[in-house]
């Protein structure tokens, strides 16, 4: 059976539009890493943001010694605020309540440890359902509840 060109088209576009759509579900995911010495394992839960040029992904990754939460960027770097190079200015909205903070910035401005105390009032969001948005710079991403608490109790 021959396709004509216009319906090898149509089932083209359909492909791409049907494969782009499934792309865009956002879902908490658990990964584990292990080592030799059980002081360098650690288990991360992270989502991943829908548009990597413009978003952030967020990270929580418990080690032996602590959880921390990490914010990371995929494109150009965020400049510090600033005097301090060490720092980067952040806001996190929970339910219409922006909370401007400074967040630690690692060297080559793309990865950034969320301070504690916003840390914990995200996990208590996120494991209440609702959704939290984060701007650090020019970058922006809703961090939606999906799968979070799932994920979150393999943290522990």
């Amino acid at each position: 059976m021959k396709l004509s060109v216009a319906w090898k088209g149509v089932l083209c576009t359909l492909f791409l539009f049907l494969a782009s759509c499934s792309s865009k579900c956002q879902n908490w995911e658990v990964e584990e890493i292990s080592s030799y010495y059980p002081c360098y394992s650690t288990v991360k839960i992270s989502l991943s943001p829908i548009d990597e040029c413009f978003g952030i992904e967020l990270q929580i990754v418990r080690s032996r010694c602590d959880t921390r939460m990490y914010a990371s960027i995929f494109g150009a770097p965020v400049y510090p605020s600033g005097c301090d190079e060490s720092k980067v200015n952040m806001v996190v909205t929970i339910d219409d309540r922006s909370y401007p903070v400074l967040a630690d910035r690692f060297r080559g401005g793309q990865k950034f440890l969320v301070p504690e105390e916003i840390s914990a009032e995200i996990v208590t969001a996120l494991t209440n359902g609702v959704a939290v948005t984060i701007s650090v710079g020019r970058y922006t991403s809703e961090i939606v509840p999906n799968n979070f608490l799932k994920c979150y109790k393999a943290l522990n």
